[in-house]
């Protein structure tokens, strides 16, 4: 008994070390892009962050590749309650705000794996997958369906 509560010590302290990851990641991401439109050279970015310019071009054009950057996202919410910025009552009542619609493919043979055009309800899945959000949860968003 002792052991299987210290493994899942070990696997809740992993999931919001990668939670955390990621959050940290998309504020990067935000601040290269605020600052590069900005102005701020990317040298400057990249001494303010201690990385290199190259690494700062990445992170511009990782930042460039994603649609509205500046958006609140389920996906956020979903990291910020597993980082413990905010408690499940938050989480759930942000969520709640949005439709989770599933994602559809662009093209109408569904030839193209990359015509696949993710929707909101994707986003919760990653999310129940990763043991960030239960299944109680996801039904209580998406109605059980």
């Amino acid at each position: 008994m002792v052991q299987a509560l210290t493994l899942d010590r070990v696997a809740d302290s992993r999931r919001r070390s990668r939670a955390l990851a990621a959050w940290t990641d998309l504020q990067t991401l935000r601040s290269v892009a605020r600052s590069l439109a900005d102005g701020i050279a990317q040298e400057s970015v990249a001494h303010a962050l201690g990385i290199s310019q190259p690494a700062v071009s990445k992170l511009a054009r990782r930042a460039r590749a994603l649609d509205d950057l500046d958006a609140r996202t389920p996906r956020e919410v979903i990291l910020e309650r597993a980082i413990g910025m905010i408690n499940g009552k938050q989480m759930l009542q942000e969520l709640h705000t949005w439709t989770y619609e599933p994602g559809h493919f662009d093209d109408a043979d569904r030839a193209e794996p990359e015509s696949y055009i993710p929707g909101l309800r994707d986003q919760l899945e990653e999310a129940a997958g990763e043991g960030l959000l239960s299944r109680e949860e996801f039904d209580l968003l998406t109605g059980g369906a």
